[in-house]
Parts: C-alpha cells; sequence; structure tokens
C-alpha cells in the first residue's frame, strides 16, 4: 500500500498554515495555566521545540490512523523515531526536528540532530535507543521546522487578550 505522501504533504501545508499567521508570525504566544495567565516563550530551544510538537502531533497521529498505522511512541526521549508508524509488516520512521535561523549569518541554521552514530546507523539491527531495529525501516521521513527567533520577545507573563474568532475565557462562552 505504501506510504500516503500526497496526503501528508497536505497536512504539512496546514500545519503550516497554523502554526503561523498571515504575517509569519508564530499563531503560539505563551503557555496559559489555569489561572489565565500566560506565560510567554523563552529564547530555549529545547521548549520551542516541545511547543512545537505539542502542536503538531495531533494532526500527524490523526492522519496515521486515518490511514490505518498503529502509532508507537519512542519510550524515551533519547530513542529514535519520535513516532513509529505500523500498519502490517510496515514500518516507517518518522522524527520530529526543529532548528533555527542564525541571526547572524544568513541562509544558514543551527543543524538537526540525527542520532547516535555509533550505535543503530552503524548496527542496523541494533535495539539500543530505537523503537525497532533501523534494518526494520521500510523508510525514514523527518519532519523538520525551521524558525525564526527573535529577541524582542516578551518574557515573564503577558496579558491575555482575545484575537480573532477566539473569544475572551472570561466573556461566558
Amino acid at each position: 500500500m505504501g506510504f500516503p505522501e500526497q496526503s501528508f504533504r497536505l497536512l504539512l501545508e496546514k500545519l503550516q498554515r497554523e502554526l503561523q499567521d498571515d504575517q509569519g508570525l508564530w499563531t503560539l504566544r505563551g503557555f496559559i495555566d489555569i489561572a489565565r495567565r500566560i506565560y510567554a516563550l523563552s529564547s530555549d530551544t529545547k521548549v520551542i521545540s516541545k511547543a512545537l510538537e505539542l502542536m503538531t502531533l495531533p494532526d500527524i497521529v490523526r492522519l496515521a490512523r486515518d490511514e490505518c498505522y498503529q502509532v508507537v511512541f519512542a519510550p524515551e526521549q533519547n530513542f529514535y523515531p519520535d513516532l513509529s508508524l505500523v500498519r502490517g509488516e510496515e514500518k516507517i520512521a518518522l522524527d520530529l526536528k526543529s532548528t533555527y535561523r542564525m541571526p547572524d549569518r544568513p541562509g544558514q541554521v543551527s543543524g538537526f540532530t540525527l542520532g547516535a552514530f555509533t550505535g543503530y546507523f552503524r548496527d542496523r539491527r541494533s535495539t539500543k535507543n530505537i523503537v525497532f531495529p533501523y534494518c526494520e525501516y521500510a523508510a525514514h521521513y523527518i519532519i523538520g521546522i525551521v524558525y525564526t527567533s527573535s529577541s524582542a520577545r516578551p518574557s515573564g507573563r503577558v496579558p491575555f487578550r482575545a484575537t480573532g474568532n477566539h473569544p475572551h475565557p472570561s466573556a461566558g462562552h
């Protein structure tokens, strides 16, 4: 049957529209707590990566399940891949990666980490830090998100304001 590349490309276009507004700014502004306080995103790359992952995962999982794949999540943060899509004997590796543009080097990015070269890349049957042995995957895909970091970003708490079609939480909707 094969991996549904066309459906996946359409999903990536949808995610791109959802992750940024018409001006190319992130739709994510921060984290909200139960007291409706929003904490602005920091410039910490691990925080940004996790936030982007949380925003994209539900749609990725939905597409995989719609295509009759079982989704197997990596049991540990340092395992490859983030998601294994399994349908019968077919296994697809799907890894989520993000990096930032280098502000002092136009056209360059910080880079992506791809895994332990001393482990499963060399020994394709190894089970160390990998969900299934590397040799069992029919294909490997990376969802790469490249973003521009802004030093003008506010830090700490920021006011909660409704925008667009999202009513303010205290409006009684």
